[in-house]
């Protein structure tokens, strides 16, 4: 999916595209709109797909920064049985081990 706008421009669909369907803005689309066929709606809207040109790289490059950042929420641990009170108290097993979001909510909420 990260290629597929990308190889619409490198086989010259999406300027076939651009070039024929125009785009609407959403205050044209509300006004002209109501008259328009489902034909129309269906020009209009592919007309929408190709307005920002992104490179596949730089998409790519979101996916991964999404994925990574993901990736470390996912593997970011508590180890519980090192947290204590003012007293110096644990309330805590000293082998639990919750994963920083999830894990540490449903254990507080179970409490």
């Amino acid at each position: 999916a990260a290629h597929l706008e990308d190889d619409f421009y490198a086989n010259k669909i999406a300027f076939h595209i651009m070039l024929n369907f125009p785009f609407y803005t959403l205050e044209e689309k509300n006004t002209l709109g109501k008259t328009w066929s489902n034909t129309q709606w269906g020009y209009a809207r592919l007309g929408d797909i190709f307005t920002t040109r992104i490179p596949a790289q730089e998409l790519q490059n979101i996916a991964t920064a999404i994925n990574n950042a993901d990736n470390y929420i996912s593997n970011y641990n508590i180890y519980m049985g090192n947290l204590i009170d003012n007293n110096g108290v644990s309330h805590f097993p000293k082998d639990m081990l919750l994963i920083s979001h999830w894990g540490l909510r449903d254990e507080l909420k179970s409490q």
